[in-house]
């Protein structure tokens, strides 16, 4: 029983922290980061999404951590979102890569919390080729 009253606050605790929209983290973010990476943005788009997915996506009983990675051909741009699942979707970080010309993309990072402004230096890190986990 303490478990879930743990569990409760634990989730009531994250759910308020998260922005509840994409446009509302961008509008308001807590850090935004920006780069350029020295390859196309697509092949940025797949580092980026496969080493978010391996560092924050994660299933547990009260909340899971979702990465949600679309690359978007179409309109040459790439997004990854990571948000907490619970009693709803909270947003706490989003990725934009765009193209800014032939072999490059221009990288940007959007934090809801200052607990998240590793997210940036993360970005650009897995960006370079270093999928690690590691916070800097």
């Amino acid at each position: 029983m303490i478990r879930l009253i743990c569990a409760l606050c634990v989730m009531a605790l994250l759910t308020g922290c998260g922005a509840g929209s994409i446009k509302e983290l961008q509008d308001k973010p807590a850090a935004k980061y920006e780069f350029d990476a020295p390859m196309s943005y697509g092949a940025i788009y797949g580092r980026i999404a496969y080493a978010a997915r391996e560092c924050f996506q994660s299933a547990g009983p009260a909340a899971s951590w979702y990465v949600e990675a679309d690359l978007f051909a179409n309109e040459n741009r790439g997004e990854v979102t990571i948000s907490l699942t619970n009693f709803g979707k909270r947003y706490y970080g989003m990725i934009l890569i765009v193209p800014k010309e032939e072999l490059t993309a221009h990288v940007t990072v959007w934090t809801v919390d200052p607990g998240w402004q590793h997210l940036g230096p993360d970005a650009q890190r897995w960006a370079n080729g270093d999928s690690s986990c590691k916070q800097q």
